[in-house]
């Protein structure tokens, strides 16, 4: 089942959706997002940084992405939801969040 009541099938302005049981908005399926991690099929035996960053030490050729997009399946738009993509792909299901350190 592809789940697009919530997306009218394509993708959304901004806070412009409903809000999910914990408040938020834009959460899930508007884009799959890009991310600043190169991609590891598994973390086992390699040392993560402790303070929050990305890994930026690249040993393979893809980015981390996440989530789903409006057309995925319902079950693979979760943010849980990882896997590696050349950093040149670019199709309209695939974006990025802007993020800001609060002050």
């Amino acid at each position: 089942m592809i789940w697009c009541g919530n997306s009218r099938g394509r993708t959304q302005q901004v806070g412009s959706r409903a809000l999910n049981d914990y408040g938020l908005c834009d959460m899930h399926g508007n884009v799959i997002e890009w991310c600043q991690d190169w991609f590891y099929d598994s973390y086992n035996n390699l040392t993560r940084p402790d303070d929050g960053s990305a890994w930026e030490f690249p040993i393979g050729t893809d980015r981390v992405v996440r989530g789903g997009y409006y057309a995925d399946l319902a079950t693979e738009a979760r943010s849980a939801r990882r896997r590696g993509s050349p950093p040149d792909t670019a199709y309209e299901g695939i974006g990025f969040r802007v993020v800001r350190s609060p002050r």
